[in-house]
């Protein structure tokens, strides 16, 4: 019996000559892989929501029919690369299968700000910031590890997928406590917040991703994307 969902496509991989697997995520399953045979379909767009009839019992499942549900989003040479490091975060961090209600909508609201706003860098924090608290390793700014709440008086170092605790005064990468409350409020762009915010969750996702390096990190330095955002 033929399944239906609304995804998009994180990423694809080899099968054979003739077929490939679409790694997606979808509303109605969370992440989702789909078997596809070139022969028959042309690939989907990446950075693009589609509706996806599909059938199979087993983990992986065989496309039938996809057609986009939305237009061709237009993305500039350091938009998509900051477009695919969404991509491998929202696959590399999520489970199959794993339902998170408001992530695809998380994701598309994401990819129009890549349009809309001159700082892409604050696109960037935002994202891994909202994605980090909907899969349930969001960075608690209002209590220290011993849950006691964040004092202003206070010096705190941060412990990626702990939180942040008590050290002395100018430790190594220490942080004031009045400094903690303005990232709680989401002041972000001030100096030095924009960098600490920075430091913070890429800690966090590093963390949880261990040895595996993405490859759109291997892109950021790139000519193109430092003349068009620096």
């Amino acid at each position: 019996m033929s399944q239906f969902c609304r995804c998009v496509l994180l990423h694809i991989r080899e099968l054979s000559e003739s077929k490939k697997i679409l790694e997606c995520f979808s509303e109605e399953y969370g992440r989702i892989a789909f078997v596809i045979n070139i022969d028959k379909h042309s690939l989907p767009e990446y950075f693009r929501l589609m509706d996806v009839t599909f059938f199979g019992q087993a983990e992986l499942k065989t496309l039938q029919i996809f057609e986009y549900n939305q237009k061709y989003l237009h993305l500039a040479a350091s938009e998509q690369v900051v477009a695919l490091y969404f991509n491998e975060l929202m696959f590399y961090l999520t489970k199959p299968f794993d339902v998170h209600q408001w992530l695809l909508p998380l994701y598309l609201t994401a990819l129009a700000k890549l349009k809309q706003s001159s700082d892409i860098d604050m696109v960037i924090r935002e994202f891994e910031f909202d994605l980090l608290s909907k899969i349930g390793f969001g960075i608690n700014f209002e209590q220290d590890i011993d849950n006691q709440l964040i004092n202003e008086a206070n010096w705190y170092g941060f412990l990626p997928l702990k939180g942040f605790a008590k050290v002395l005064p100018n430790s190594n990468k220490s942080l004031n406590g009045s400094m903690l409350n303005q990232l709680k409020c989401k002041q972000w762009q001030i100096p030095p917040n924009n960098k600490i915010i920075q430091y913070i969750l890429t800690a966090q996702i590093q963390t949880i991703l261990g040895d595996r390096q993405l490859q759109s990190k291997q892109l950021w330095p790139s000519k193109i994307f430092n003349k068009e955002h620096k």
